[in-house]
């Protein structure tokens, strides 16, 4: 089965490129055959060109200011034309520039990583002294946003979900590409120093330790006020994890969710975690791809039956965590109510895809919605109690 993300990338790793020049015509046609059968709205075969001719001029810069996409009927071919006039660059060096600038222009959430960059990322990885916890995004004003995991070094230092990242090491990262930003961060050295603006517009100096220790997806505490299980984000055996924790804890009769800084992660384990409190067959919701609505259904029958859930959500809970809020509350609305700030507003699949030459492509595939097809994509979920921070939330 098809491992379809909520907000992340795919671990597989990008196949070796097959001879030590590719072939710019072999990498536009895979990544046009690619794009094509994944894309939840691809573009025409001759638009889909046209763009890329387009961003292939506007990655050149001003030197090609005189050019114009129909100097070439494809971007092969442009890629050709430009690296006669300037024999530095390959075709295929330019056919992945281009790739880079326009899966940002034509998907939301859409992104090429180069096969220099996953190979300078491999290799770096190898003398890292340990990750930060924290994901990196471009929004759509082209500012990068920093979306820390719960508990982890870079929300341990202070860096709030959402905030714009500045400067990495002294290093301004303004207008740089992700995958540059993303290898500044990999280093031996024990600590990595960052600039920041917080959401409340707090410019912040923080300094970020580097740790080796992998933090659960999964963990829960149980006190007087009953469970809380906090789910970090949703990868393989998330749900297995929660089915064992209230297994372990029966009856629970008052659970807390805590999905803050849940940034998403697999749509199924997602959908299995809501499956634990509803009657089988139940309508959890449904996922809208290029071949039709699909009806998710409840596979396992009630299994958990708390008198009351509270879910705990930050501007940090995204995809993933707003499906399973939004199915909660909408099919319990009786017993559950979520508490916090308004959750980020991604309600976009996503899949990774190797790319000939050693890239890697990310596209959206699918938008979810609850059972009724209540949406969240861009709004957020609303919380029944509003618990604005604009602080670190205390953990």
């Amino acid at each position: 089965m098809m491992a379809l993300l909520l907000g992340g990338h795919l671990p597989a790793e990008p196949e070796a490129a097959p001879e030590r020049h590719p072939g710019a015509e072999a990498l536009w046609e895979d990544f046009a055959k690619n794009y094509t059968s994944l894309s939840l709205e691809p573009l025409p075969a001759a638009d889909l060109d046209l763009k890329a001719r387009e961003a292939l001029l506007s990655a050149l810069g001003t030197r090609y200011r005189s050019w114009k996409p129909d100097k070439a009927a494809t971007l092969p071919g442009l890629a050709n034309a430009v690296s006669k006039a300037d024999p530095a660059l390959s075709p295929f060096e330019l056919v992945e520039k281009a790739l880079v600038v326009l899966l940002p222009s034509i998907d939301r959430y859409g992104r090429y990583e180069a096969s220099s960059e996953l190979a300078q990322m491999k290799e770096a990885s190898r003398q890292s002294g340990g990750k930060i916890g924290m994901n990196i995004e471009i929004d759509e004003g082209g500012h990068l946003r920093c979306f820390p995991e719960p508990d982890g070094p870079a929300d341990q230092a202070g860096v709030n979900h959402g905030a714009e990242l500045l400067e990495v090491d002294g290093q301004s990262v303004e207008r740089k590409p992700l995958a540059a930003v993303n290898l500044a961060f990999i280093s031996p050295a024990p600590t990595v120093a960052v600039k920041v603006r917080q959401p409340q517009g707090k410019e912040d100096k923080l300094t970020i330790t580097r740790t080796t220790q992998v933090f659960p997806a999964v963990t829960s505490k149980k006190g007087p006020a009953g469970l809380t299980v906090r789910i970090r984000h949703f990868d393989a055996g998330a749900a297995a994890s929660l089915k064992t924790i209230l297994t372990e804890n029966k009856p629970v009769n008052r659970l807390v969710l805590d999905l803050r800084g849940n940034h998403g992660g697999l749509y199924n384990e997602a959908m299995l975690c809501a499956s634990l409190f509803f009657p089988e067959k139940t309508v959890l919701g449904h996922l809208k791809d290029r071949e039709g609505d699909h009806v998710s259904l409840d596979g396992n029958g009630v299994f958990a039956e708390p008198q009351s859930i509270q879910i705990l959500m930050d501007r940090g809970s995204a995809s993933g965590s707003e499906l399973l809020a939004a199915c909660l509350r909408e099919n319990m609305a009786d017993k559950v109510k979520i508490y916090g700030d308004r959750s980020y507003g991604k309600s976009h699949v996503l899949e990774r895809q190797p790319i000939y030459g050693g890239g890697a492509m990310t596209v959206t595939t699918a938008l979810m919605t609850t059972a009724s097809g209540q949406s969240w994509d861009k709004t957020g979920l609303k919380p029944d109690v509003l618990q604005q921070s604009n602080e670190k939330t205390a953990r």
